[in-house]
């Protein structure tokens, strides 16, 4: 399966340590997680504001590794 351009960058950010997916990145990351790339848990604070706590599954930091070793 190839990845899109988009879902590469935020596969890396997520590898590197990005703390914040926001805007267009949110819809991304759900594609990412729901091809198993990514995993994520609800982390919201309670005063309205929604978070996702987010880690790479062994697969996307194999595909994140081999985009470093890539570059």
């Amino acid at each position: 399966m190839e990845l899109l351009s988009v879902e590469i960058k935020l596969l890396h950010l997520l590898h590197t340590g990005q703390p914040v997916v926001k805007g267009e990145d949110v819809h991304t990351l759900r594609q990412l997680i729901a091809r198993g790339y990514a995993a994520g848990v609800d982390a919201s604070d309670g005063d309205g504001d929604e978070y996702i706590e987010v880690r790479l599954t062994p697969s996307g930091r194999e595909i994140a590794s081999d985009l470093q070793i890539d570059e």
